[in-house]
């Protein structure tokens, strides 16, 4: 005789959306948006600097995407929009070593120090 599976009932549903709901939210990247802003007269060699470390960056774990943008209006101003899987991958990649050999330079190309934003997607 064939066995029967029980199928669900539609109260059961609900519940399993509302708990993959919970999971997909504790899962959320960790968004970083970065503005940095060049000392006159050293935009060329800070954007130098900053592209240097875009390959390595997006080989790091973790990374979903890190991306370099430079304001069309004052081009002494670039901004990073960064993904990351979680706040351990951000941290490991504020410890690389190509963020600190920036960060040695940052002195000399730098207007003020960077602006830094962490957020996550609500929409």
């Amino acid at each position: 005789m064939p066995t029967r599976t029980k199928s669900k009932t539609p109260a059961q549903t609900p519940v399993k959306a509302k708990a993959k709901t919970k999971a997909i939210a504790k899962a959320a990247p960790i968004t970083v948006v970065a503005l940095i802003q060049a000392k006159p007269g050293k935009t060329t060699a800070l954007k130098r600097a900053l592209t240097a470390m875009v390959a390595a960056t997006r080989t790091e774990a973790g990374c979903l995407n890190y991306d370099l943008h430079q304001d069309t209006e004052d081009t002494r101003n670039f901004i990073f929009h960064e993904n990351w899987t979680s706040e351990a991958h951000l941290s490991a990649h504020l410890d690389s070593p190509h963020l600190h050999a920036f960060r040695a330079q940052a002195d000399e190309l730098l207007a003020e120090p960077p602006k830094m934003w962490r957020a996550k997607r609500v929409a």
